[in-house]
């Protein structure tokens, strides 16, 4: 009996990565302004949370696995997006209008 329930335990986790994997792949399509609008919307609802000090819920393994896997790249898309290769023009231009 206890395999039995550590196996659909292991498959629920399994399943709620698989299907937050998907959520992260779908919103990496979204519009800016719409991750902005979601943004926000989070925001207002934590603040909300805050002032009615409303306890969160506990996270669940899938949600801890999720944390792991998906936080890294995230940061590595943030990092990516602001290489200083991008701003190597702005820099260079700016030197170059104050003589140095």
């Amino acid at each position: 009996m206890s395999f039995l329930r550590s196996s659909l335990s292991v498959f629920r986790v399994l399943r709620d990565l698989a299907n937050d994997a998907v959520m992260f792949l779908q919103s990496s399509f979204h519009s800016r302004t719409a991750l902005i609008a979601e943004n926000l919307f989070l925001r207002k609802q934590l603040t909300f949370y805050q002032e009615h000090q409303i306890r969160p819920r506990r996270l669940t393994n899938a949600a801890r696995l999720s944390l792991v896997f998906f936080v890294p790249i995230v940061l590595e898309m943030e990092v990516s997006s602001r290489r200083p290769s991008a701003v190597a023009g702005r820099a260079s231009a700016n030197d170059r209008a104050h003589g140095a």
